[in-house]
């Protein structure tokens, strides 16, 4: 089956409206509060959320459009590669969008679990952070949060996310990265990790050990 084009509304043009109209909000959404940490802290949320969408479009594409062959699916499977750039645009607004509120909070305590290093010279991307407790700026926590180089990047990600949104007294987006941390934990979820949790949560610190005893105790 051929894949051309059929309309104006794809491609590089779909790329370049989608980037323009996800800017346009973002400013939108952050001038709402005088581009204030509140502004900056809706940003986040509002990226968090609707970067889901873009990552279903990308990733579903071709077996939507095997299981259900019609237009629409054929469109979005000739244009997954640019709904995914999108869904990339998203994720870096959001960290431009975290490096600034950790800033604004005169930055994060965070332990880092291992020595960071990675320099990329063509992306301008160069981190060096040595493990335990450490102060770190937002262009620091940037870096922490763009260092993939194991299979545990996910669960450090979401963690680090859960505290950011704790530290700007974000509640509810702390708990929702905290449930998502709590179930990519799994051996590496620890007590101090639950008594952070629950402190966000209102709940008892004790019922927050491990996934495994979350579930046995429910």
């Amino acid at each position: 089956m051929r894949s051309e084009r059929q309309n104006w509304f794809e491609g590089w043009r779909l790329l370049a409206l989608l980037t323009l109209v996800l800017i346009a909000l973002c400013v939108w959404i952050a001038g709402m509060r005088q581009f204030e940490v509140e502004g900056v802290r809706m940003v986040i949320r509002f990226t968090a959320r609707t970067s889901l969408m873009f990552f279903c479009l990308a990733f579903s594409a071709s077996a939507l459009a095997r299981l259900w062959p019609n237009g629409w699916t054929r469109w979005q499977r000739r244009n997954r590669r640019f709904l995914g750039v999108t869904f990339d645009n998203y994720a870096i607004i959001k960290l431009g969008a975290v490096r600034k509120l950790v800033d604004a909070v005169g930055g994060l305590d965070i332990p880092v679990e291992k020595d960071m290093d990675y320099d990329d010279s063509w992306g301008q991307l160069h981190i060096h952070l040595k493990q335990g407790p450490q102060h770190l700026n937002g262009e620091q926590v940037e870096g922490y949060l763009r260092f993939r180089h194991d299979a545990e990047g996910d669960f450090e990600v979401a963690l680090l996310m859960a505290r950011v949104a704790a530290a700007t007294h974000d509640d509810a987006l702390a708990r929702s990265y905290f449930a998502a941390a709590h179930r990519l934990a799994g051996e590496r979820w620890t007590p101090s990790i639950g008594a952070e949790q629950a402190k966000i949560a209102g709940t008892d610190a004790a019922t927050q050990d491990t996934p495994a005893r979350t579930v046995a105790g429910g």
